[in-house]
C-alpha cells in the first residue's frame, strides 16, 4: 500500500492524501475535524502505475470506507470489490441496542439516504476503525459489526 486518501465522494472531490503511517493517522484526524458532519470515503491505493481514477473503476481491487459523521455519532461501511461486483464484501458497525436519541447519520447526503439506526455508534469508535483500515488495509473487529446487503434509509 502506497496511499492514502479521505475525501467526500465523486471522483471531483477535494481529498486529503498521505503515505506514511503518522501522516495518514494525523490526515483521518484532520478531516474529522474539518468535517464533524457529513459524508467520507477512506480509500486505499496499492498499484503506484495506475492513477486514482484508475484503480477506483477497477471492481476486482476497489476496497474503501465509506463513513458517515453527525457530531458525536458516526457509521461505518466497508466495502471490498465494489458496489458492481457479482459477490462484494460489505461489512458495517453494529449497534445491538441503538439510541433513539442518536442523530440521523448520513449515507449519501445528495439523496437524502441515513446509515440505519443499528449502524450508529460513537465519532471515536469510527476513527478507530479508520485508523486501523488505513494502517492496515482491513476491516478492524475492534468494534461490533456484521455483513450488510441494504444499508441506507431513505429520508427526508
Amino acid at each position: 500500500m502506497t496511499e492514502a486518501r479521505i475525501g467526500g465522494g465523486g471522483l471531483t472531490s477535494p481529498h486529503l492524501t498521505a503515505a506514511t503511517d503518522a501522516e495518514r493517522v494525523a490526515m483521518v484526524d484532520r478531516y474529522l475535524a474539518e468535517h464533524p458532519n457529513g459524508v467520507m470515503l477512506l480509500e486505499l491505493k496499492y498499484d503506484d502505475s495506475r492513477s486514482w481514477r484508475e484503480q477506483m473503476r477497477d471492481v476486482d481491487h476497489r476496497e474503501y470506507m465509506q463513513v458517515g459523521v453527525a457530531d458525536d455519532y458516526a457509521a461505518a461501511q466497508f466495502v471490498r470489490l465494489g458496489l458492481k461486483h457479482p459477490n462484494p464484501v460489505i461489512h458495517a458497525t453494529h449497534n445491538p441496542h441503538p439510541l433513539p436519541s442518536a442523530p440521523r447519520v448520513p449515507y449519501d447526503q445528495e439523496l437524502s439516504w441515513y446509515f440505519p439506526a443499528e449502524n450508529v455508534i460513537s465519532q471515536a469508535e469510527v476513527r478507530q476503525l479508520m485508523i486501523d483500515f488505513v494502517l492496515t488495509g482491513e476491516w478492524s473487529h475492534a468494534v461490533p459489526w456484521r455483513d450488510h446487503e441494504n444499508m441506507v434509509h431513505a429520508g427526508k
